[in-house]
């Protein structure tokens, strides 16, 4: 760059170990309840409050992390850049593990395992616009963040249902079933014997090539075609649900990975992550004599959420809340019905069945979005105004937080919080609120 575009640069160099000391109250020491058990009506004593028992030997989380930084300044400072890379690892990471209840006690407070986070954030600032009478600043941030198991206490689990924690992996990925639709028919459950290939069944038609099903709605069965659309010769295979029979009508496809026509734990995959793989936001400041507008975007992107909202209350179970239109109207009633939505109620055993299925790929949805954060239009009175009053200061305003969003979530909100390991659970968490206000702000 010439002198003249490039005002100041500076390279930065960080290097440092922090702690974590939230460990919580008395972790560290097994505690004892008075007064609450009793023993043929004598008072007692019991060890573990909450049914935990202490770890002597747990201590603080250990951080360490190298930062390199790169500043530069353009055009007298009209123009900055500001450029962060990091790798942050931390040791000894505190986690409230379970422990076998023939101990007598549920869980202990444990290190159980090391993490490393590695990014980039990028913050570009310009004065775009600056007269006497009109100016405007704006400002763009960047940001990517990756994470790795680096250890475990133990070996490699799956946490609440739904999410792989394993070595040498990121944390947050929803691990599951790959759902492929619903069985129309219980013959639509037809597979070449390698369970390689999915069959399509021949039924009897009428004259305006409907399914002729009898009184019992069941269809006629004439037989069964290749994916090709040849001829199948034989005895076709059923898919599996573990031990508990064929997959029927109602039932979810999901993919078969290792080909033995079972559907079980072996068939489960990683789906994708409750994590987002980059975030974005946008600020600008404009002035016009004496008004001022301050308005910011921030957006999130790459991420999925588990609707387990939307999932439950399509089954159409007690969670007082009303199931959306779509799962009503589209949850699987009878034979031939074509949809993604599996059957919800009438056989309870079957209906236990699909729900024991966790995560499928069903009930993930795309997390990205756009949000018009924070808008602020103010107006400043001039100083001859202010020195009738004999004030210093004086400015009113109206302002809005989380005004739109633009996201093709379903559910209330895509901006979701959440456990480290299990992230993007959306269980029908109450959205950020809308605020819309006015002030003034007055100094004397």
């Amino acid at each position: 760059f010439s002198k003249k575009a490039l005002t100041d640069a500076k390279i930065r160099l960080s290097w440092g170990v922090t702690g974590n000391e939230s460990i919580g109250d008395y972790d560290s020491k097994t505690l004892f309840t008075f007064g609450s058990y009793f023993y043929n009506n004598i008072s007692g004593v019991q060890s573990g409050s909450a049914g935990s028992i202490g770890n002597a030997k747990i201590k603080w989380e250990e951080t360490t992390q190298t930062n390199a930084g790169l500043d530069l300044s353009f055009f007298k400072g009209r123009i900055k850049t500001v450029v962060d890379f990091y790798d942050k690892r931390t040791d000894g990471l505190l986690y409230k593990s379970n422990i076998p209840s023939e101990l007598g006690y549920n869980y202990m407070r444990v290190n159980f395992g090391s993490i490393r986070n590695t990014g980039v954030e990028v913050d570009l600032s310009a004065v775009v616009i600056q007269k006497k009478d009109f100016s405007w600043k704006t400002g763009v941030n960047f940001s990517i963040n990756q994470n790795e198991i680096l250890s475990l206490g133990g070996s490699d689990y799956v946490t609440n249902g739904g999410w792989l924690v394993a070595t040498g992996k990121p944390m947050g990925q929803f691990f599951g079933f790959q759902a492929d639709g619903v069985y129309p028919y219980d013959e639509s459950n037809a597979y070449t014997p390698d369970f390689k290939s999915r069959l399509t069944p021949v039924f009897q038609r009428d004259a305006n090539n409907n399914v002729v099903l009898t009184a019992g709605l069941k269809p006629t069965l004439l037989g069964y075609k290749n994916a090709d659309g040849t001829d199948f010769v034989g005895t076709p295979g059923k898919m599996s649900f573990g031990t508990a029979g064929p997959m029927l009508g109602g039932d979810v496809v999901i993919k078969d990975l290792d080909g033995n026509g079972i559907i079980d734990d072996k068939d489960r995959e990683v789906l994708g992550n409750g994590y987002a793989k980059w975030f974005g936001s946008w600020t600008n400041t404009i002035n016009y004599k004496q008004f001022s507008l301050n308005f910011s975007f921030y957006g999130s992107f790459g991420n999925l959420i588990y609707n387990k909202a939307t999932a439950d209350i399509s089954s159409l179970g007690n969670f007082n809340l009303t199931p959306p239109p779509y799962g009503v109207l589209n949850t699987w009633a009878h034979p031939g019905q074509i949809t993604n939505i599996p059957l919800a109620f009438g056989d309870k055993l079957r209906y236990a069945r699909n729900q024991q299925l966790h995560i499928t790929s069903n009930d993930l949805e795309d997390g990205s979005f756009i949000r018009l954060r924070n808008a602020r239009f103010a107006y400043n009175f001039d100083k001859k105004f202010m020195d009738k009053l004999s004030i210093s200061s004086l400015s009113v305003y109206v302002y809005s937080n989380n005004i739109l969003t633009w996201t093709s979530y379903s559910g209330f909100d895509p901006e979701l919080g959440g456990s480290v390991l299990a992230p993007g659970e959306d269980a029908g968490k109450f959205p950020k609120k809308r605020e819309f206000g006015v002030g003034v702000n007055l100094i004397f």
